[in-house]
């Protein structure tokens, strides 16, 4: 397999390092292409969740920053979100990026809680049919990662409600739909 040769590379890497690296890999969470001997940026941020040692909460790393980057131009662009959301909290938080950020702040969401159900599904929904996020899961990490007037995020129950900016994410989330 593909994670032994590059385990077998570095001699200098701890054994824990070689385990964390091996429980990834197998998982599908990191590819071996996402990842260089010495990449001590996703290791170190893997090593701590494993210790516990994360302090801000965020959801599961699930897909590639560049996507994040785009979704976070167009929500600020349509301003579903406050002014001062910075870009390196948005993708750490939302799954698309390892990069803790020094000073972590919660989202602040400036549309319904529909919308941000919306939102957490269009980037999460493969996880939650993998099961590796549960619909609760997503609903305690969404209070603990967004604000919205000056309050922890409740999600509603999910309901399909057509509106202008229901349609701005489905067209990010899906751009060439099927009928």
């Amino acid at each position: 397999m593909e994670y032994k040769r590059y385990l077998e590379k570095s001699d200098t890497m701890k054994q824990e390092q070689k385990e964390l690296i091996e429980m990834l890999l197998k998982s599908g969470k990191v590819q071996i292409d996402q990842l260089s001997v010495g990449d001590h940026n996703t290791m170190n941020h893997y090593s701590k969740e494993m210790h516990g040692e994360t302090k801000a909460p965020h959801f599961p790393l699930n897909k590639p920053e560049e996507e994040g980057r785009r979704l976070y131009e167009l929500l600020m662009l349509e301003h579903f979100m406050a002014r001062d959301t910075e870009l390196d909290c948005w993708l750490y938080t939302m799954g698309y990026s390892t990069q803790q950020p020094v000073e972590w702040k919660p989202i602040g969401w400036l549309k319904n809680v529909q919308l941000a159900q919306e939102l957490l599904r269009g980037i999460h929904g493969n996880l939650i049919e993998t099961k590796e996020l549960t619909v609760q899961g997503m609903t305690d990490l969404a209070e603990q990662c967004f604000v919205k007037d000056g309050k922890p995020l409740k999600l509603a129950k999910y309901k399909a409600e057509q509106s202008w900016d229901s349609d701005v994410l489905q067209k990010f989330f899906r751009p060439n739909p099927t009928s």
